[in-house]
């Protein structure tokens, strides 16, 4: 019960975090067709590029730990998988410690470096590793195929995600497949959808349990968000804005499957009158600030 509670307490301080993020970038950008970073326009000076799905975006930072019990990183450590750390903590010590949310939160809107982090769910300790020594996994057996991808072109397949999974991903998903019983979260910089954020993702031995994402929605536009499996009506009374969508999965022997609808987690409606200058074709780029 102690790991489940950690694990949620980490899965959901990354969410709210990954949740400032959002609100961060509606407030510092004027969004178009569900887009964070807009397309390039010749004729606009200010312009970033519209990366394509996959890509990693520089906005915020990723954030990726894997985690059970005590002994983990001495095992890691024995088996080679993991070297030594050099970053310490601000005590001075190489650790810093997660017990509860706003620690949590404190934690992750101030980390602001590359690596791995392993956590010891007995203390709340948390410690970076700059190196881990992985191996091959068969990516099929741990994701769906649209999890790099909102919506895979004709013809991809897994060795097309396997050249495009960002590096902590893999890894994670490969320490999980290794030593059983190992959990996994992570807030990802690789981009997803057309809002081009990342997710926040909770992983174990079987791949794949939990992503929750964010996408722009209108509801005369369909064609601009994420395709939604959402239970009948939930909707309804939503024209347009941002919402926050979580899936959950179960493994198949052969793979992993979703468990149901979609669920909402969050919704951020836009007023009429900004929705027409939001799809405007010029937009008002600002640099994004984050917590």
């Amino acid at each position: 019960m102690e790991n489940m509670w950690q694990e949620e307490l980490l899965y959901d301080g990354m969410t709210r975090h990954h949740t400032n993020n959002l609100e961060c970038l509606i407030a510092d950008h004027t969004l178009g067709d569900g887009r964070v970073d807009v397309s390039t326009d010749s004729n606009w000076p200010r312009h970033r590029p519209y990366t394509a799905e996959g890509d990693e975006t520089s906005d915020y930072h990723s954030i990726s730990v894997i985690f059970n019990g005590p002994d983990l990183f001495q095992r890691l450590r024995d088996d080679k998988v993991i070297y030594r750390m050099t970053t310490k903590g601000k005590d001075g010590k190489n650790d810093e410690y997660v017990r509860n949310m706003d620690e949590a939160l404190s934690f992750f809107s101030n980390f602001h470096q590359d690596g791995i982090l392993i956590y010891d769910s007995v203390s709340g300790a948390m410690q970076r590793v700059n190196n881990i020594n992985g191996g091959e996994i068969d990516l099929s057996t741990k994701l769906p195929l649209d999890f790099v991808r909102s919506q895979p072109p004709k013809g991809y397949d897994y060795g097309d995600m396997n050249n495009e999974i960002g590096t902590r991903t893999y890894l994670m998903l490969y320490l999980a497949d290794k030593y059983p019983g190992l959990k996994g979260v992570a807030l990802k910089q690789s981009r997803f959808g057309r809002l081009r954020l990342g997710k926040v993702i909770k992983i174990d031995e079987h791949g794949l349990n939990n992503e929750r994402f964010f996408t722009y929605f209108d509801k005369d536009r369909p064609e601009i968000s994420v395709p939604l499996d959402l239970d009948r009506g939930a909707l309804d009374d939503f024209q347009s804005g941002y919402l926050g969508v979580e899936r959950s999965y179960h493994p198949t022997g052969k793979g992993v499957e979703r468990d149901g609808p979609d669920k909402l987690f969050y919704r951020k409606p836009i007023e009429e009158e900004s929705r027409s200058y939001a799809h405007s074709p010029i937009l008002r780029v600002l640099k994004p600030r984050f917590a």
